[in-house]
């Protein structure tokens, strides 16, 4: 089953890492009710990814680059600036 990886920022105030963020922040957003009720699984299918798109190799790790790299065969740009 394919993957869905998801560039976040680690948030250097709080501590909390891009794993701590999808799964408290993001994936438990009202915006994820129908989902989360029709496919209980989908969050086990995001992997959440320390990064920084406005940084060099958009601040992934080595380790990070090469397995988005081998693996992903489409991306969606959502950053912004707030």
């Amino acid at each position: 089953e394919s993957q869905l990886f998801i560039l976040l920022r680690p948030n250097q105030k709080t501590g909390k890492t891009a794993k701590h963020r999808l799964k408290e922040e993001i994936l438990a957003s009202k915006c994820f009710d129908r989902i989360r009720l029709s496919n209980s699984s989908f969050a086990a299918r995001c992997v959440a990814v320390d990064g920084d798109v406005s940084s060099p190799d958009m601040g992934l790790s080595t380790l990070d680059l090469e397995r988005i790299c081998a693996s992903v065969s489409l991306v969606f740009h959502c950053a912004a600036t707030v």
